[in-house]
């Protein structure tokens, strides 16, 4: 659902598996990072519950911990991705730092997150590629 070139998009630079982060999570970091400079990491954490009811109570938990609502400091509520998703974190210029999408669709949750000290990677990108994935769950 997460592939290197999603991540390459969202980054703008060469980017690497990372592996041995689990099952549920896919990680990828910058092939080639430059001296002085943060390594980009972006990742796509999926968790699909057995029943939408089941999934609803996991995302209201995700929601009271994370303060997705609307009026918290660096939350935006985004529309066209999933069933409910949100942007946590800050944008400059259109890119992100430390932040991500995190988004629900029936009885699936994901986050998809940018790691990375220096603001680097599309929010645009992210928006679009969170969208594409949230289209893909049941």
């Amino acid at each position: 659902m997460f592939s290197v070139e999603d991540a390459q998009a969202i980054t703008g630079v060469p980017m690497k598996l990372a592996p041995g982060h689990g099952d549920i999570v896919c990680m990828y970091e910058e092939a080639s990072p430059k001296p002085g400079l943060d390594t980009a990491r972006v990742s796509l954490m999926l968790n699909v519950e057995n029943s939408v009811e089941r999934e609803a109570k996991e995302w209201q938990n995700t929601k009271e911990i994370r303060r997705l609502k609307p009026g918290e400091k660096n939350v935006t509520q985004l529309s066209g991705i999933g069933d409910e998703a949100w942007f946590d974190g800050n944008v400059e210029k259109g890119k992100v730092g430390v932040g991500g999408i995190l988004a629900r669709k029936g009885k699936a949750d994901f986050a998809l997150q940018s790691a990375v000290l220096q603001y680097r990677s599309s929010l645009e990108k992210m928006k679009e590629i969170a969208r594409r994935i949230a289209d893909k769950l049941e």
